[in-house]
């Protein structure tokens, strides 16, 4: 059987506005509700709306602005139809809204180090796939500091800035007074506040040298030749991710097999060098559990210089943790 939804007087829409907003209806339990193209219908100039051919079941209810700008979400309700017509449904309307910030840089500056350029920083809000209504609010910093992200539209969003000055790191993102670094920002009644976010002078570099896993950078030299130094993606994995899976550190092997990770935030790591490298892997527990014993511990201090050695990680490495883990090696 299919059920009609409907609603009335719901919402507060000017004579001429209708046709700028959506309403959009999606099963619970996707992962990105307001992206689908069915379950669909504009909302009449009373602000009334039917959604006809429903089938039984639990469902989010997403009010969108589909005007200039991109497309913005201002509200979400939960709806379980059931065996008869859901009516007088009242969704409650939040607009978007904008946060503002500025940008600081505490302690002193390395030796040589380039002059700061903050409009080199971006400031990005990500989100899970429950709270994506349209594009992602991204800003940069002025000169002196500042920003705006505009069009934040209701939800629950996760911090991360990029180019931070040289020599620095980022050390605090603070939302109303709280430490937000890594953590999930609840915007959901609405976007206001201020976000301060401060890098730190006084990053770490940890460099080095990568072995094949025979334990020669020399290579296989039975034709009398010496083979190419291995290649490798270089990982540098904290003890504790951040709740967006943010944390780990990235670099690469040069022609000559060295390696150089800079900027990085005191803490200690887990070092790794991989013939291959599948991020979707990384972030699951079980398998940096069993990588464990294939790293190389290092832990650094603000300013520190680190002197590693690491041993590929083959692809057969891999397929080997991912098969006694019982999980597919695609």
């Amino acid at each position: 059987e299919i059920y009609t939804l409907s609603l009335h007087d719901a919402l507060p829409i000017s004579p001429g506005e209708s046709e700028r907003f959506t309403l959009n209806l999606a099963p619970r339990q996707d992962e990105f509700p307001t992206l689908m193209l069915g379950g669909r219908t504009v909302i009449n100039k009373d602000g009334s709306f039917d959604l006809s051919g429903i089938a039984p079941g639990s469902y989010t209810l997403n009010l969108l602005n589909i005007g200039t700008g991109g497309l913005h979400g201002l509200g979400r309700q939960s709806i379980d139809v059931g065996a008869g017509d859901v009516n007088d449904v009242v969704l409650s309307v939040t607009p978007a809204g904008s946060l503002s910030g500025r940008i600081q840089i505490d302690g002193t500056p390395p030796s040589g180090a380039t002059p700061v350029n903050l409009t080199r920083v971006r400031i990005h809000l990500t989100v899970d796939g429950q709270n994506l209504f349209g594009p992602l609010p991204n800003a940069a910093a002025a000169a002196d500091g500042t920003f705006t992200l505009e069009n934040v539209s209701p939800g629950k969003y996760y911090c991360q800035v990029s180019g931070a000055p040289d020599g620095s790191y980022l050390k605090s993102v603070r939302f109303s007074q709280q430490e937000m670094l890594g953590k999930e920002i609840d915007l959901s009644e609405g976007a206001s506040g201020e976000l301060d976010i401060v890098f730190r002078y006084g990053a770490a570099e940890v460099d080095g040298t990568v072995q094949s896993a025979q334990g020669s950078t020399s290579g296989d030299s039975s034709n009398g030749q010496a083979a190419s130094p291995p290649t490798a993606s270089i990982i540098l994995v904290p003890d504790v991710l951040n709740a967006d899976g943010s944390g780990m550190l990235f670099g690469s092997t040069n022609s000559s097999g060295a390696f150089s990770v800079k900027q990085v935030p005191p803490g200690h790591y887990r070092a790794y060098a991989f013939e291959q490298m599948n991020m979707n892997q990384l972030q699951n527990p079980q398998i940096l559990k069993q990588l464990e014993s294939k790293g190389t511990e290092v832990e650094v201090n603000e300013n520190d210089k680190k002197q590693i050695q690491l041993s590929v990680i083959s692809t057969e490495d891999m397929q080997q943790i991912l098969k006694l883990l019982g999980m597919d090696s695609q």
